[in-house]
């Protein structure tokens, strides 16, 4: 019992994305490929399938989209680019920016 307890402390101390709720690789790209989100400000985000992003809010922007480890990138047709984590949580699904706040996204019903 003791060696289950010590192994299974370690797997989740070694994966620490994993025991809280962040999605990486396929499971990520599964999450938001296709989908468009709201967020709490009532801007959107869309991500297609085929890597093509759009913002729309009080200004729109475009660009491009990809997975990269545990975190979501994209890059503007300006050039700029940011990458975001993903969390599943109790709540829904909520962006993680690089400052640590997050935002709850709403899937959009098409």
């Amino acid at each position: 019992m003791f060696k289950r307890t010590v192994v299974l402390a370690f797997m989740l101390a070694a994966t620490p994305a994993l025991a809280s709720g962040y999605l990486s690789g396929d499971r990520l790209f599964e999450t938001v490929a296709g989908k468009t989100f709201i967020w709490p400000d009532k801007t959107s985000s869309t991500y297609g399938r085929n890597g093509e992003y759009r913002f729309e809010g009080t200004t729109k922007l475009e660009g491009t989209w990809r997975v990269q480890g545990n975190k979501l990138c994209v890059t503007y047709s300006s050039g700029t680019e940011r990458c975001d984590s993903y969390v599943q949580s109790r709540e829904g699904l909520q962006l993680e920016n690089a400052a640590g706040k997050r935002f709850l996204a709403h899937e959009a019903v098409h």
